[in-house]
């Protein structure tokens, strides 16, 4: 049989050798121009990296050294709703209905920066899911009274995740820069099929985000970003260190029993319980229990004893996380799943 060159092989994917070269070309022109021009990239239509870390959202090892910051987290509820308990536990409490809230977080005492992470939710997204909720304040209002700021003051909008209840009003933050992680901007886009009701990429319509690959070490000096897949493909969580201590508000949309298990289940899952609402059992499960390594206090999106504390640190608020001063590094976390970013 006749060996095929080079040329007729890439004839049979439908590429010419020019075509080829003139692929590589371009390639190479794109590196040059990344490189002496790095002001394009500031006009470019397309969404901006902020920084990367490993690629393809790798996690780093460990997290920087706690550092005492003048830093608190204001919890702002906007909505609450009685849903299955079993949403947040994996395979218990069958037949029960808790009450949840829905909300915002403020990071507050930032030198030069009003942070919020997640946009709030809105009674008409929920509706729409089929979801009767209870409306304690609009999120405009709620965004007032807990912190004397408008939409239009937040500089930063750090999304945990792209679920539809945590987007609606992203929107309304007109002049932050908005963060979330490539690969949960790409799933939003493409979900897995079994989650494509989780999203509404209509509501990330007309924002310019700035994506980030995994760990994100001083986003601002004392907060970070620790992703923590599981809930969601490109799920991250945010680390925030106080004079208290380390707080993590969890991406992952669990209750703070999630970090507690109870006795009856530690046979098989001994540090968490991963939620229901899940796309990958073992990361959900390597995300929580790294947070909780990592965090002194812990605030999960939606447990309604999270906003009825009020601001965190304080002493309404119990230590669920275990960090130690120093700790053995562990093995860096790769994305367990088959779906993965796409640039």
């Amino acid at each position: 049989m006749k060996k095929k060159n080079d040329s007729e092989k890439l004839k049979e994917t439908g590429w010419k050798r020019r075509d080829f070269l003139k692929a590589t070309g371009a390639s190479v022109l794109a590196g040059m121009g990344a490189i002496f021009a790095p002001g394009i990239l500031k006009a470019a239509v397309q969404p901006r990296y902020f920084r990367d870390t490993l690629s393809l959202g790798q996690t780093l090892t460990t997290l920087p050294s706690w550092k005492p910051y003048p830093y608190k987290i204001i919890p702002i509820r906007v909505l609450e709703a009685t849903v299955p308990k079993v949403l947040f536990t994996y395979l218990m409490n069958f037949g029960k209905l808790i009450t949840i809230s829905y909300g915002a977080f403020f990071i507050s005492g930032v030198k030069g920066h009003n942070i919020l992470v997640d946009s709030g939710p809105t009674k008409e997204d929920l509706a729409s899911k089929g979801f009767s909720c209870t409306v304690i304040k609009p999120m405009k209002e709620a965004l007032k009274d807990a912190t004397g700021l408008s939409p239009e003051d937040i500089d930063i909008l750090i999304f945990t995740h792209l679920h539809h209840d945590h987007t609606p009003l992203a929107s309304i933050y007109k002049n932050a820069e908005v963060i979330v992680q490539k690969t949960e901007w790409n799933s939003m886009h493409n979900p897995p099929a079994c989650y494509r009701g989780a999203y509404n990429p209509e509501y990330m319509m007309g924002v310019t985000p700035t994506f980030v690959h995994g760990d994100v070490f001083n986003l601002v000096p004392g907060v970070s970003l620790l992703y923590t897949p599981g809930h969601s493909i490109g799920d991250q969580s945010v680390v925030i260190d106080t004079r208290e201590g380390r707080v993590i508000i969890c991406g992952t949309c669990c209750l703070e029993e999630n970090f507690t298990p109870p006795a009856e289940v530690k046979r098989f899952w001994p540090d968490v319980l991963v939620p229901w609402l899940i796309v990958d059992a073992e990361q959900a499960y390597e995300s929580l229990a790294k947070i909780k390594r990592e965090a002194d206090y812990i605030i999960t999106p939606h447990e309604k004893l999270h906003y009825d504390r009020g601001v965190c640190p304080s002493p309404e608020w119990p230590k669920l996380g275990t960090r130690v001063a120093s700790f053995e590094m562990y093995r860096s976390d790769a994305p367990k799943s088959h779906y993965s970013s796409v640039d």
